[in-house]
């Protein structure tokens, strides 16, 4: 019996690393750093089968991996290990980190108090239609950003506002000529 440097377990002789940590044995001894994965494989399935996981005959059920000696499977049935590579250095360049799902869900801008804005200034070139279309769609995104917590509140007002402001204005246009015409 051999006993491991890395965590102290005692180590059936002839396998070349420790069953539960994969340390290799010697490498302590002879001042070396372990190999990788690829150059030092794990030991065979059968080495695994005396540590107290699947197929072991420890017969300590305080032990953690051991299970009650009825629930183990057979030697046959119990499938090896799969092997696993290296671990990877780091993620890939260029990903992003995952969002936060902690902080506060953002609604979008209601997109009639957009269409608001711009269809009042839109009512320089329309001939006063857009200003009207503006203050309409204004007053429907006020209500919808009321009830819905959406943003965009200060584009309806200010849909509503320039679009009442060149509503005005070209009522006054209108007066003003039919007053010079008459």
């Amino acid at each position: 019996m051999a006993r491991c440097a890395n965590c102290g377990r005692d180590v059936p002789a002839g396998l070349s690393q420790c069953p539960d940590c994969l340390y290799p044995l010697g490498a302590a001894d002879e001042g070396q750093a372990p190999t990788s994965s690829y150059e030092n494989p794990p030991p065979p399935y059968e080495a695994y089968a005396g540590y107290g996981g699947w197929g072991s005959d420890s017969g300590d059920p305080t032990r953690v991996g051991a299970t009650p000696p009825g629930d183990r499977p057979s030697a046959a049935s119990a499938a090896p290990p799969a092997g696993y590579g290296p671990m990877p250095a780091a993620a890939p360049t260029g990903w992003y980190p995952a969002p936060n799902p902690y902080l506060p869900y953002r609604r979008g801008t209601n997109g009639l108090a957009i269409a608001s804005l711009v269809c009042s200034i839109a009512g320089v070139f329309t001939c006063g239609l857009g200003a009207v279309l503006g203050v309409i769609f204004g007053h429907i995104a006020l209500s919808q950003v009321k009830s819905s917590g959406e943003e965009g509140h200060g584009l309806a007002l200010a849909g509503v506002i320039v679009g009442w402001v060149f509503i005005g204005l070209v009522a006054a246009y209108i007066i003003l000529l039919a007053a010079s015409n008459g």
